[in-house]
């Protein structure tokens, strides 16, 4: 069956009406030659650590961005997912934990590819960059990024992110990034997006989720990474998510915890429309975790 161009309208209405998308700093990002695209794929990352510290879990943010990429798959017809784990950046970050994040990206592995499997995401592929990245074809984009880059001032991480793209882009014939930004963030994937356009062009499109949870001071975060003192609900087996609502709602200023149960709450809502598993009626902690028992079941 022919692929037809992107429905210009539908896309915008998809990115103003998904209460999980950053509709504002989506729309600018969207490459005046994607509406002439025919198929593809998209991708997104997810990393392992920050500058001091491994992540103790994936948070159940992340189906924020894995129900909107598959959203957008399904709208827009593109032929794949692929869920990237960034693990080999984590050993430019913390090198003296090798072992650990090692570690870690197989149990993030081992849960994403739980998730795929129970929500019924056929079209998701989970690649860590360990399984591609020491090819002689990545090493050249990591050399065209340097090339650009000059002095090389932003370090490795911030090269391996731009060299994922190009990667993505050539090898699986990637169309959309999907990330998450936030305006009250000074340094989100629109840092890396930006650098991107800046030196290739705007060859390739953005998509921003909304930014995580967490109940403590810090309440915007990544969906993707949980550093231990962050209070987060986690994708494992057995999470407390009532006992982590209530103990927030007795420190929390109301508002923070109204509006982490707003996003919760979105990620049910499509969940229930992308996954055709109806939640039973009740709270949205008691959803979260319906959603959790499942994956995990």
């Amino acid at each position: 069956m022919e692929k037809v161009r992107v429905d210009k309208d539908k896309l915008v209405n998809l990115l103003k009406n998904e209460p999980l998308i950053e509709h504002e700093f989506s729309l600018p990002m969207i490459a005046d030659s994607f509406w002439d695209s025919k198929g593809g794929a998209l991708y997104y990352g997810t990393g392992l650590c920050n500058s001091h510290a491994i992540t103790i879990g994936m948070p159940f943010d992340i189906l924020a961005m894995v129900l909107v990429a598959e959203k957008l798959r399904s709208a827009l017809g593109l032929s794949k997912v692929f869920h990237h784990i960034a693990d080999t950046h984590a050993l430019c970050n913390l090198p003296e934990s090798h072992a650990a994040i090692l570690q870690k990206a197989a149990e993030i592995e081992t849960v994403m590819n739980k998730v795929v499997q129970k929500l019924g995401l056929s079209h998701f592929v989970i690649l860590r960059s360990s399984s591609f990245d020491s090819s002689l074809e990545y090493a050249a984009f990591m050399r065209q990024v340097d090339t650009q880059n000059g002095d090389n001032r932003n370090g490795e991480y911030a090269q391996r992110e731009l060299a994922d793209m190009l990667w993505y882009q050539v090898k699986h014939g990637v169309v959309i990034k999907l990330g998450w930004a936030a305006s009250d963030f000074s340094f989100d994937e629109r840092w890396y997006d930006d650098k991107f356009v800046r030196y290739f062009g705007k060859s390739l499109s953005f998509v921003y989720t909304k930014a995580g949870r967490a109940f403590n001071r810090k309440t915007r975060v990544a969906p993707y990474i949980a550093i231990a003192e962050e209070d987060r609900i986690i994708l494992r087996d057995g999470e407390p998510v009532e006992e982590k609502f209530n103990r927030a709602t007795q420190h929390l200023r109301g508002d923070v915890v109204n509006g982490a149960a707003n996003y919760f709450a979105a990620i049910c809502r499509l969940y229930e429309r992308l996954v055709h598993h109806p939640l039973d009626k009740g709270s949205v902690p008691q959803k979260v975790q319906q959603i959790i028992d499942h994956i995990f079941e």
